[in-house]
């Protein structure tokens, strides 16, 4: 956070049309699908129910749907996994500028990888969809405004990168578990609830 501070947002904003996202969104998504994109990939048994647990939303019964119970008792989500990330380097996709994250336990986020893989396998088998086969874990700073003030950006994000590279240093950030979080936009989330245990998605 205090990177994106030095760099200064606003001054981002008006100078490269670059829209910092607020700190508090900041996450590492492992395991992305039951998103609108997925209404036209998805078997026609699920297409129903998916788009009205996606009009919902926020709701405090979201999990009850029966495809996110499927990922929540998955190992993914209920073994705790303890992986260390550093920092790798800056990155620009398209009109997005995330940080790409350095595993500081390979052999463990092999082992997540493949759990991940697993859990994706078991979801394109039932229901039509699952997440990306590439996993590249990362934290999502921000947006260009459109593609003119992304592809201007390339010298600036070296320069980005090396000051962040500075501020940040040797820190790292260890992620115990994954959790499941519904989102209406990239700063909005809100967990899910179990309502029959009472305990949180995870």
């Amino acid at each position: 956070m205090e990177g994106m501070r030095q760099l200064d947002p606003d001054q981002l904003l008006l100078d490269h049309g670059f829209c910092a996202l607020p700190f508090g969104s900041y996450h590492v998504t492992a395991f992305d699908v039951a998103n609108v994109g997925d209404l036209d990939r998805c078997e026609d048994s699920l297409r129903d129910t998916l788009k009205q647990t996606l009009d919902g939303l926020p709701s405090a019964d979201g999990f009850e749907a029966d495809f996110l119970k499927r990922a929540h008792s998955h190992e993914l989500v209920e073994r705790e996994w303890n992986i260390e990330f550093s920092y790798g380097r800056l990155r620009r996709w398209g009109s997005v500028v995330a940080i790409q994250l350095n595993p500081l336990n390979p052999e463990l986020f092999e082992e997540f990888r493949a759990s991940r893989a697993r859990l994706s396998q078991e979801y394109v088998g039932t229901y039509g969809v699952g997440a990306d086969k590439t996993f590249t874990p990362h934290v999502s700073l921000g947006y260009f405004l459109n593609r003119q003030c992304a592809d201007l950006s390339t010298e600036k994000i070296l320069e980005w990168d090396a000051s962040l590279r500075e501020t940040i240093g040797g820190a790292t950030v260890l992620f115990t578990t994954a959790s499941l979080y519904g989102f209406t936009d990239m700063a909005t989330f809100f967990r899910l609830i179990n309502d029959r245990t009472g305990r949180a998605g995870s």
